[in-house]
């Protein structure tokens, strides 16, 4: 195991193995994972494309001002724009190194499984939530949905908390969620291989 800041008594251990195993999340160097730290919006598209393979994109360019032309995030970023899974600001930016609101996970998660044609018809009501009223309309039926198909789960005191920003140990543990609900993973002599 080569991640020093995930032990096996970690919550989060299992997931950060699971998404690590997949190539779908890295350490943030050769060993460290900072299961604490802030997912940004690049990490979290970069996550997403590995979920595809990551596809080659050939010539295709982004409207986005602040995405570098090469980049380690570049091709995910121009990938999810393509195909309507991410979206700026406005004013022609993405928010690079902007932390990822649990909102914006499930929104982001949402128009991913939207993509890739799968159901996106399940509803939960979310007034159980003390903080429901804080959700901001964009991400309503994108909410309801994650909460109803178990990929976010209340907080202390029963909140959704929607605003705040998700760690990386939180964005592995719901990586996992979904790949299990949405997909197949191939185990062979114990090793994760591939999802299909």
């Amino acid at each position: 195991w080569r991640f020093g800041d995930v032990k096996g008594a970690d919550w989060y251990f299992a997931a950060i193995a699971y998404t690590h195993a997949l190539k779908i999340m890295a350490g943030v160097t050769e060993d460290l994972f900072d299961p604490d730290g802030t997912t940004t919006r690049a990490m979290l598209t970069a996550i997403l494309y590995r979920m595809e393979g990551s596809p080659v994109i050939g010539n295709a360019s982004t409207r986005f001002a602040d995405v570098a032309d090469e980049a380690w995030y570049t091709s995910a970023v121009i990938w999810a724009e393509a195909r309507g899974i991410v979206a700026g600001y406005g004013n022609d930016l993405f928010g690079i190194n902007d932390p990822v609101t649990r909102e914006q996970l499930v929104a982001i998660l949402y128009r991913y499984t939207v993509s890739k044609g799968r159901d996106v018809s399940a509803s939960s009501d979310l007034s159980s939530f003390s903080d429901a009223g804080q959700v901001s309309e964009y991400a309503v039926d994108a909410m309801k949905w994650a909460v109803d198909i178990g990929l976010i789960k209340g907080k202390d005191n029963h909140r959704i908390d929607p605003a705040a920003s998700a760690t990386r140990a939180e964005i592995a543990a719901i990586i996992q969620r979904y790949a299990e609900i949405y997909s197949k993973v191939l185990l062979v002599d114990d090793d994760l291989l591939a999802i299909k």
